[in-house]
């Protein structure tokens, strides 16, 4: 399980399975909701997403990572300590600057994200020493400045297979000092066991046994897959003892682990790059669904021994950017499985791996011992909110249904259905109660009354797409409900209380056709409108593509750096820099776009009046007298030379360089 040292779980699974998003695709979004997964990791900082996973899953430990190139901590630029700090400091403040951490954002108070990682997979283990000691400075001042803005830095995540407990005593001593959480890229092919197994059943390697963590046999394995638990345990927590919590940041399977010509392709690619002379390497792809499943399976075992382990991110569940990351695709087939395994278990119920001995901390960093192993506390539960009674809205509704099977005090209830996506939402009235929902595949789900405000002092939402018979629970009272997959409200209340009325909602409307196929606009008038901004110097134009998908208005504005300001139907404002999403341009950018209507954008001194119809959108930009380039070329801008220009083309060739 977990210890609960740094954070606190409200619940715990039979997993440690979490999410790494590069993008709010639609299946990502539905899966997230559905799983309720304790850690996801994400690439996308979009504030309406980020927000309600937040509120969806109060628990949960959000990571955010902000993809920059070249990766300079300091060697690109003199190579000096000082050097090393100042670009720390910078990517802090850069990330500082996104949209979602800004205060207006928070969620009682707190950040949206809990965690940021600075730079990703910076270079191997064999990298010289004065290297590394500079990377040490980067990552000392990149977590001051995190953590004096609320912030926990996330340190390390080095690319599979390197490190050495030793080494990091020896070459990151600022950073095991300012740091809590340590980030780890685990990963293996053609299953995560392989080199572990090889290690175990090889000859016998004393020096590299870990004594207290490892089996005694062959070399103890742990050089891929379970690479933590060997760093861990050669002289880090002999040393820091339970001071850090590990979180394996990415995981998977890749043929790249073979190193070189094999490509960075996952499990479900056809194409076979390991060399045909390599033992253990060649089998037929894709993998089989099924063994890969077997594979994660085993690595959960593993990782449910360690409670100073929080979790594990399936790289990838929402791939975009490069094709090569749809070979490592985890929505469907595996996140199929894990919603048919996953369960509920209270701490003392977890399942009882073979524990490892806690570490003791000690002066210095001494090869690894085999301490007596310490027990780790329960987890104390939350205490109770005070319940608050729900008060009566002011208009009059329906008779009330009675409800079948509840015991005392008799409770009733009321349905409305209406338009939008297949949800169960109500209010039970009370603040702080768990409420738990079978539904008609069997799965449970546990919900806390009043997370969803929105809906009543008792508040709650989950999905129910499916049509069946739900089962709700909560306070010694059961009801099972017919639904038919479409937006359901009810409401609950105790018999005898004055009833809850609630405001009008339409009546329940047949399905919504589907999204049309996406239809290019044309760029000359009359459609889509081509508008000129009150500006004397340039005249713009845009270009429109509707198409299917979440309803999001993406775009590029051809420069990076820009602030852009977009004014919703509704009044509200949202402002965003152009480039922060490469996949769309140079200057590409994102904001979700779900209701109908004009949407304002502004950037540059232009003004553009767009209507959208709620169905995901591209809008390209251009200066009028570069409409005949392409919309993906990097454009000379007027003013900005040569300078601005040779910037700007170095942020689209960034896009070709993009990892994870």
């Amino acid at each position: 399980m977990y210890n609960q040292k740094h954070h606190k779980f409200n619940s715990f699974y039979n997993h440690k399975f979490g999410f790494h998003i590069n993008s709010p695709r639609q299946d990502a979004i539905e899966a997230v909701f559905r799983l309720k997964p304790k850690v996801v990791k994400t690439l996308d900082f979009s504030v309406d997403f980020m927000k309600r996973i937040k509120q969806e899953i109060p628990d949960v430990f959000l990571i955010g990572r902000f993809f920059v190139y070249p990766q300079d901590f300091g060697q690109l630029s003199g190579g000096t300590a000082q050097t090393a700090r100042q670009k720390g400091v910078e990517m802090a403040e850069r990330i500082l600057r996104e949209e979602a951490n800004k205060d207006i954002h928070h969620i009682d108070g707190k950040p949206i994200f809990d965690a940021w990682e600075s730079l990703n997979e910076v270079f191997p283990e064999w990298t010289s020493e004065d290297t590394q000691k500079l990377f040490d400075e980067y990552q000392v001042a990149f977590g001051h400045k995190m953590h004096a803005t609320g912030f926990e830095p996330v340190a390390f995540n080095f690319g599979q297979g390197n490190g050495r407990g030793r080494q990091w005593l020896k070459l990151y001593p600022g950073t095991l000092e300012t740091y809590t959480y340590l980030g780890f890229h685990e990963y293996d092919w053609p299953s995560m066991s392989r080199l572990h197994n090889i290690g175990l059943s090889g000859p016998s390697e004393p020096h590299n046994l870990v004594p207290g963590a490892g089996e005694g046999r062959g070399n103890d394995g742990m050089w891929r897959c379970l690479r933590y638990r060997r760093i861990m345990n050669e002289g880090v927590r002999q040393k820091y003892g339970n001071k850090h919590t590990v979180i394996i940041t990415e995981c998977g399977m890749t043929q790249g682990v073979w190193g070189g010509p094999s490509k960075d392709l996952g499990p479900w690619t056809k194409e076979l790059t390991v060399p045909t002379n390599i033992p253990g390497g060649v089998v037929p792809t894709p993998i089989p669904a099924e063994d890969y499943w077997q594979s994660l399976l085993w690595y959960n075992s593993e990782l449910m021994k360690d409670d100073y382990v929080l979790g594990a991110c399936l790289f990838v569940t929402g791939a975009s950017g490069n094709p090569d990351w749809e070979t490592f695709e985890h929505l469907g087939p595996i996140t199929d499985r894990i919603f048919a395994f996953q369960k509920e278990v209270d701490f003392d119920d977890a399942p009882d791996p073979t524990p490892q001995p806690t570490p003791q901390p000690s002066p210095k960093p001494t090869p690894p011992q085999a301490p007596p192993p310490e027990p780790v506390p329960a987890p104390t539960a939350p205490p109770t909110p005070t319940p608050v009674p729900a008060p009566p809205p002011p208009t009059p509704s329906p008779a009330p249904v009675p409800t079948p099977e509840p015991t005392q005090p008799k409770w009733t209830y009321k349905i409305e259905i209406g338009q939008g996506l297949g949800l169960l939402v109500g209010d039970v009235g009370l603040s702080g109660e768990r409420i738990t929902i079978t539904k008609p595949d069997g799965s449970r789900e546990q919900v806390t009354s009043g997370h969803k405000p929105e809906f009543g002092v008792g508040g709650f939402e989950t999905y129910a797409q499916t049509a069946g018979t739900y089962t709700i629970k909560f306070m010694d009272q059961s009801f099972k409900v017919p639904l038919t997959g479409q937006f359901t409200r009810i409401i609950f209340e105790p018999v005898g209380e004055p009833e809850p009325t609630l405001p009008p909602v339409a009546p329940p409307l047949p399905p919504a056709p589907p999204p049309p196929t996406p239809i290019p606009a044309p760029v000359s008038p009359p459609m889509p409108p081509t508008s000129e901004p009150e500006s004397p110097q340039q005249k713009w134009t845009y270009k429109i593509d509707v198409g299917q998908g979440l309803g999001l208005l993406v775009g590029d504005i051809g420069l990076a750096g820009e602030r852009i300001t977009i004014t919703k139907p509704d009044g509200t404002r949202e402002q965003v820099t152009s480039g922060h999403k490469l996949e769309f341009g140079v200057g590409g950018f994102e904001t979700y776009a779900q209701t109908a209507g004009t949407y304002t954008i502004k950037f540059m001194d232009q003004s553009f009046d767009i209507p959208l119809t709620g169905q995901f959108t591209t809008i390209t930009f251009q200066i009028a007298e570069l409409a005949d380039f392409s919309a993906a070329s990097v454009s000379r801008p007027a003013k900005a030379g040569w300078t601005g220009w040779i910037r700007n083309f170095l942020d689209h060739l960034a896009k070709f360089f993009k990892r994870r």
